[in-house]
């Protein structure tokens, strides 16, 4: 890696610290340097998400993001799903950091929605109870008397 790619990075480090403050508990922010693919990250911020640590490896999404080479005419990709290491269901967004136009580093960050889904399905369970649902929702409609 060229020293002014190792200071662009240098920069991502501070920012992927601030992201994962800022964003709050439920957003893992990682940011990978992609000269050592097999120890990729430099900087992560709430690695109980996914539970990767400093010096992990790239994520197969991340390989596959590369392989695909998706980075070559945008900065970043937005909104896809991914999941950790528990099975849980992330919404993803990747950064593609480049220096003169090389890909050099990723700033991904993981959302890991779960808290709020449980909320909903709890509001909606008390407009809906469980039998409701499973006695009367799930049923098929009566036929009317001609058959129809």
């Amino acid at each position: 890696m060229t020293s002014s790619s190792s200071l662009i990075l240098q920069h991502y480090i501070k920012l992927t610290e601030f992201l994962g403050k800022a964003l709050g508990p439920d957003y893992e922010v990682a940011l990978h340097d992609l000269t050592r693919k097999d120890r990729s990250i430099i900087a992560i911020a709430n690695n109980y998400i996914s539970g990767r640590e400093v010096g992990a490896p790239l994520t197969n999404m991340a390989l596959s993001i590369l392989r695909d080479k998706s980075y070559e005419h945008t900065d970043y990709h937005l909104h896809y799903y991914s999941i950790n290491v528990n099975g849980k269901d992330l919404r993803s967004s990747t950064f593609f950091i480049k220096d003169n136009g090389k890909l050099i580093g990723l700033l991904c960050i993981n959302f890991d929605d779960s808290r709020y889904r449980d909320v909903c399905d709890r509001i909606l369970s008390l407009c809906h109870p469980d039998l409701f649902v499973t006695d009367v929702l799930a049923q098929p409609l009566p036929e009317n008397e001609d058959g129809v």
